[in-house]
């Protein structure tokens, strides 16, 4: 099920994000800028609820939805952001952007969830997760 979810949840929203975006104007245009704003203020709402859920099948549709917005919403941010960089300079900027999003997003990620999870008496998931 969650691979379900990791394959199809992203795709389509990156098709969705790409055809949104083109249909505000594009990468330049200010109106699909504030379409990613929109979808950047609404994706936590999206998030949040996520920590506190039993249920399993609304847990893996949450989930799925998480994924469908940072598809619609993170491909269409860094393009705006190459978009605005001199030729010459944009695979230096792409590299340092990815380095920036795996050393201070994902590399810490586990390790904060581990740190949180044994915090205490230990068993802690839920709040870890949250």
């Amino acid at each position: 099920m969650f691979a379900l979810i990791c394959i199809t949840g992203p795709i389509a929203g990156i098709v969705t994000g790409g055809v949104l975006t083109t249909r505000y104007g594009g990468y330049t245009s200010i109106n699909a800028l504030k379409l990613l704003l929109g979808e950047s203020i609404i994706t936590p709402f999206v998030a949040l609820p996520i920590a506190f859920l039993s249920s399993f099948n609304v847990t893996m549709v949450m989930i799925w939805f998480l994924l469908f917005m940072g598809g619609t919403t993170m491909p269409n941010l860094i393009g705006i952001m190459l978009s605005v960089v001199k030729d010459h300079e944009k695979t230096c900027a792409l590299s340092i952007a990815n380095f920036a999003y795996n050393a201070i997003g994902f590399l810490p990620a586990p390790f904060i969830y581990g740190l949180i999870y044994d915090s205490g008496d230990g068993g802690h998931a839920r709040a870890a997760f949250f």
